[in-house]
């Protein structure tokens, strides 16, 4: 019987907090012999003593039974809050998601499940920094277990912290050495990085160990390039193009490979194949559109993919800028001028100055006035990185 088991269990867990706080509570000298026992006519005053000492201890078990009744009702509550939670994550409600994790945080500081939640909504809501500190704590409350140095390893890849990203990676292998995605990042990491040949061993220990992303051969082909082997990298990248991708990274990635050597519409194919395994990805939409308008010049295909990633990432403003190019580029002034502010408004860094301007100095072949602000948001552009926009000029 379950719940007579459970029962006796809990009985048994608090008389042994009861008689262990009532000894923590006293001290125990050596014995020494009574200089008097009850007599006959003290056993009233001994029964009395008994019978408080079995109230006393009633009192006892009977708080200690409450205080584990609410600490059961708060865990239920607080795994009800948690579900909530990975709930509004697989509807890609972010906000919604890191509220419902700040109120199991507010109750239980310490909850480790709740942290790498909360890292994955903010990764997910483009808050980099957010969800960065996020998974560090991760790594300070259960060092010991891989995926917060895993997550952590991500954000500062996708930062371009590759050293950092190393150092994460690397706790995350020593932790789970039979993760292939592990060795994967961390190839990543030392590529960028400048570390070639540990970015080819950690590839070639991907594939020992069973990789299944196929995109592990283009890497590899990319980092025999770099090392100035042409034969290797050519023979990955033959057998790159002849694999089915497995995954959705690898369809955008063999994408890329397609569009990289002009083959636009194979390219395009698998950026579509990759929108049909996740239409929430802001990666497949965009590249699709930067093939479409930038490589065909279909515009109001372009327009509507770009679209796709602007309700995505509602809050970043290239998205908004991009759109805005392709809409000048259609002689569509009004709208573009539209998504040149819409992007400014959500931020005013050069780089959204420099996009900004560029929408500007389109629409000005129509519209002469148009000049001025390219020249103004330029100005402004080079004020707040003059060596970023010296950079993208001389690109």
């Amino acid at each position: 019987d379950t719940s007579a088991m459970s029962s006796d269990h809990q009985l048994d867990f608090t008389l042994a907090m009861t008689f262990d706080e009532i000894f923590n509570g006293l001290s125990f000298g050596e014995q020494r012999p009574l200089k008097r026992r009850f007599s006959d006519g003290d056993s009233a005053i001994a029964s009395d003593v008994l019978d408080a000492w079995k109230t006393t201890v009633a009192t006892q078990q009977h708080f200690n039974d409450m205080q584990l009744r609410v600490r059961n009702f708060m865990l239920t509550v607080l795994a009800a809050i948690l579900g909530a939670a990975a709930q509004a994550l697989s509807g890609q409600d972010w906000q919604q998601a890191i509220d419902y994790l700040d109120r199991v945080l507010a109750s239980d500081a310490d909850n480790y499940q709740a942290w790498l939640l909360k890292g994955h909504a903010l990764l997910c809501a483009g808050r980099r920094p957010q969800a960065l500190e996020a998974y560090s704590f991760c790594t300070r409350l259960q060092p010991n277990s891989p995926w917060g140095w895993f997550q952590s390893g991500v954000v500062r890849l996708e930062q371009r912290d590759y050293q950092g990203s190393l150092a994460d990676f690397t706790h995350c292998i020593q932790l789970e050495p039979g993760e292939p995605t592990a060795w994967l990042n961390r190839a990543l990491a030392a590529q960028g990085n400048g570390q070639f040949k540990q970015a080819l061993s950690d590839l070639n220990q991907a594939l020992d160990i069973g990789c299944t992303e196929t995109r592990v051969w283009y890497l590899r082909h990319l980092v025999h390039q770099q090392l100035g082997q042409a034969a290797e990298a050519e023979a990955d990248l033959k057998k790159f193009l002849e694999l089915e991708p497995t995954d959705l990274k690898s369809w955008l990635t063999r994408g890329l490979a397609h569009a990289k050597v002009n083959q636009s519409e194979q390219a395009i194919a698998d950026f579509e194949m990759s929108t049909r395994l996740d239409p929430e990805s802001a990666d497949a939409w965009q590249n699709l559109a930067m093939v479409q308008g930038e490589i065909l010049n279909e515009l109001e295909l372009a327009i509507d993919a770009i679209s796709e990633v602007i309700a995505l990432r509602s809050i970043d403003p290239k998205p908004l800028a991009t759109r805005g190019v392709l809409h000048a580029r259609a002689g569509r002034r009004d709208a573009a001028l539209a998504d040149a502010h819409a992007a400014l408004e959500l931020k005013s860094d050069a780089d959204t100055l420099f996009r900004a301007a560029g929408i500007f100095a389109l629409t000005s072949q129509t519209n002469a006035a148009d000049r001025d602000k390219a020249f103004e948001l330029l100005r402004a552009a080079a004020f707040r990185d003059p060596e970023f926009v010296l950079s993208r000029v001389e690109a």
